[in-house]
């Protein structure tokens, strides 16, 4: 084994651009010294793999020995396949690795995550909650810990696994969690593979809820942070090294989230837009790739639209058939 340290993303083809430039973020502060795996809610063509050089393995989806792989994944939109894979990933990742750390695609980081490879404390998974103070003005409230109660009170944006007994579990409990509910239900308290979560510090040993405040930054909880650049530390948060920041869907509401969300001037918000700039350069670099996804059509070309996927995992779910439900639109639900 060559490496004790992996991260991996999930993502599709339409957020390639995200993914490189979080894979380049993390060999700028490692280097070779870690593994980094792209894992593929999608099918690439052969010329297209170049794209994707700087990922030491491409893990596709379909190579996971997930159940009944086109009944559950036609049963799912691309944002709930692409968590719903991620456990799947994890457990693949913890038979090679005896640490695996998971980011989303749009996250980019900035110093090195000592906290969760030099900690002295015994923990088998790291979370990030969405806050880690409480708010004081009513409407940030309602907009952060009243949706953090909605939504899932940890960012499954970032997760960190160790591969001890206690870890191996947690990630396989995700996994059969995942195979069922990892939906977006929230009036069912479900939100993708996120609001399980909450479950986690209750019934696992081991469970290290990361408060640092450089972990994780987000519109969802930069009114708690204070992000600056000191010419002498680099950039820090609340006067803690800056680790990492998740710009969610920087491209657009995200926009409209900062402007809600930001008290006062912020490295952050110059971030963000360096982000989004570097983002499009990213894209455009990408052009020639095909970037819709593979499972959003039948094999005739036809699209396939999230009502008639509701419908299907509602009629067919554990009913097992030999049928590919991707070969014909005429295989509607009974």
């Amino acid at each position: 084994m060559k490496h004790q340290h992996c991260f991996y993303t999930s993502f599709n083809k339409a957020y390639a651009g995200q993914a490189l430039m979080l894979a380049e973020s993390i060999r700028r502060q490692y280097g070779d010294t870690v593994a980094i795996v792209a894992l593929l809610i999608d099918r690439l063509e052969e010329d297209e793999k170049k794209a994707f050089a700087i990922f030491d393995k491409l893990l596709f989806a379909e190579e996971l020995d997930i159940p009944n792989f086109d009944q559950w994944l036609f049963g799912l939109n691309i944002v709930e396949a692409a968590t719903a894979v991620k456990p799947y990933g994890l457990c693949y990742l913890l038979k090679h690795y005896p640490h695996v750390t998971y980011l989303d695609p749009d996250t980019v980081i900035y110093t090195k995550l000592d906290e969760i490879v030099e900690s002295k404390e015994s923990w088998n998974i790291a979370l990030t909650p969405h806050q880690i103070t409480p708010q004081k003005e009513d409407w940030v409230i309602a907009s952060t810990e009243m949706e953090s109660l909605k939504f899932g009170v940890y960012n499954l944006g970032f997760l960190s696994v160790r591969a001890t007994a206690e870890g191996i579990r947690v990630a396989e409990w995700w996994r059969d969690r995942c195979y069922k509910y990892c939906i977006d239900a929230v009036e069912r308290g479900l939100f993708t593979d996120q609001k399980l979560f909450d479950m986690a510090p209750a019934i696992f040993n081991g469970v290290y809820i990361l408060r640092h405040p450089g972990y994780n930054i987000a519109t969802w909880n930069i009114r708690e942070r204070e992000v600056v650049f000191n010419r002498d530390e680099g950039p820090l948060s609340n006067g803690q090294p800056l680790r990492f920041c998740h710009f969610t869907k920087a491209t657009h509401i995200g926009a409209a989230a900062l402007d809600k969300m930001l008290g006062s001037a912020s490295l952050f918000e110059e971030l963000f837009y360096s982000y989004v700039s570097q983002l499009q350069e990213k894209n455009d670099s990408l052009a020639s790739l095909d970037k819709r996804w593979a499972f959003g059509f039948y094999e005739s070309g036809e699209p396939i639209s999230n009502d008639l996927r509701k419908k299907f995992r509602a009629a067919h779910f554990d009913k097992p058939s030999n049928f590919n439900p991707f070969s014909s639109p005429s295989l509607f639900i009974e």
